[in-house]
């Protein structure tokens, strides 16, 4: 970014109340953000969907989790 947009930026937030300013903030860095992650994907960096990752790493290291490979095979293990 150029010095003068800076500038023009600057003199354009140095008057504002604080709660506007907070908001610019905000926008900052939710810009910065979305320059590295993808939209598409930024759910998964949600601490939800950072929890519910480590949950699922904690049950495949308790051997909690079972792979099949067909629809055929977890049936015959589940007994149906």
């Amino acid at each position: 970014m150029k010095v003068a947009v800076r500038k023009e930026l600057l003199n354009e937030i140095k008057n504002l109340p604080s709660d506007l300013t907070k908001d610019v903030l905000k926008y900052v860095v939710f810009v910065k953000y979305k320059k590295v992650v993808d939209t598409d994907q930024s759910y998964f960096w949600s601490k939800r969907w950072q929890g519910l990752e480590k949950e699922a790493d904690r049950n495949i290291k308790a051997g909690k989790v079972h792979r099949y490979n067909s629809l055929k095979e977890l049936r015959a293990k589940m007994g149906d």
